[in-house]
């Protein structure tokens, strides 16, 4: 039987995009992204934040407005982070981050990883630890170290009372 052009370009009846359309990067032109904006499904599934500050107080808070099963991994949490994780009901996994052993044993069931210790080297030992496990990871502020970037996210939610709504209004009236 031979192969015709119709055939290498159909598969299951569905139209195959031809050879040009997979140039490399540099062929086709600058308006590229160098990113795929994507979601992660996180609902009932680990997504593991590492860090005590700033840093992983606002990654835990962005995905405190997910369904996913958020492990706080710290070795000494500042107190606004700590209190706002016992007032969620997350129980932090209190190890020595500095542990690879202890690490490895929280990411092993993530789905996600978020290395986020304010300390460079110590966010990239983490994510080298996450992506040995497979497992995508984020160094907070350092987007060459990540495998997914997070954008800001604005929760329009909030914003659909309508004592907000009059506070909003205002506010784009002056």
């Amino acid at each position: 039987m031979a192969i015709t052009d119709t055939a290498l370009t159909m598969s299951k009846g569905i139209p195959m995009s031809s050879s040009a359309e997979h140039a490399p990067a540099k062929e086709r032109g600058p308006e590229r992204l160098s990113v795929f904006p994507a979601f992660f499904r996180v609902s009932g599934r680990r997504v593991v934040i590492c860090g005590n500050g700033d840093e992983a107080f606002a990654k835990a808070r962005l995905l405190a407005n997910t369904e996913a099963d958020i492990v706080a991994v710290t070795d000494a949490p500042e107190q606004d982070y700590a209190e706002w994780l016992a007032a969620r009901g997350i129980e932090p996994v209190n190890i020595d981050l500095s542990s690879d052993m202890m690490v490895l044993a929280v990411l092993k069931q993530a789905v996600l990883t978020f290395a986020a210790t304010g300390n460079p080297q110590d966010d990239q030992r983490i994510v080298a630890l996450s992506r040995a496990l497979k497992v995508p990871a984020n160094a907070v502020d350092q987007p060459e170290h990540c495998d997914f970037l997070t954008p800001a996210l604005v929760n329009r939610a909030r914003w659909r009372s309508p004592s907000v709504r009059k506070v909003r209004v205002r506010f784009w009236r002056r």
